[in-house]
């Protein structure tokens, strides 16, 4: 739940909470802005997908990304049944968006991902995993 305020048409303020009810941390803090101080540059510093966009043109867009990921997912372990475990990484990378035509566009982005781990809630184990690295490409058609 969020509430969403633009108090001009530069600025969108983003507050509120996030309900996950069957996670460890059920209520978690939801903030964020989106900037816009030019027709070239924004700031979408939300809490998903976070960028910071430059415009070449109306075709072209560079960008740089980032995310923290992170989930609870109930799994067997052995006998134990419904355990829960828990999942984290940061993403971060740089990437470009091409507007083919106003349906078209084609987005490509490549970067690191790091600070990953698995762990069990109860403090059973964790496993530290290596970092990575990842390559987005799509094609978004608009009909």
């Amino acid at each position: 739940y969020f509430i969403i305020s633009q108090p001009n048409e530069y600025l969108t303020l983003l507050l509120g909470v996030a309900v996950f009810p069957d996670f460890e941390d059920e209520v978690w803090p939801v903030l964020g802005f989106i900037w816009r101080p030019n027709d070239k540059l924004s700031l979408n510093i939300i809490p998903k997908n976070s960028n910071i966009t430059y415009s070449v043109n109306e075709k072209l867009d560079f960008f740089f990304e980032w995310d923290i990921d992170f989930g609870e997912y109930e799994v067997d372990r052995g006998d134990a049944k419904n355990v829960v475990l828990k999942y984290n990484q940061t993403v971060a990378g740089l990437g470009f968006q091409y507007n083919i035509n106003k349906n078209i566009q084609f987005l490509f982005s490549t970067g690191g991902v790091f600070d990953r781990s698995l762990e069990y809630r109860d403090d059973s184990g964790k496993v530290s995993i290596k970092n990575g690295a990842y390559l987005h490409c799509q094609f978004q058609i608009k009909i």
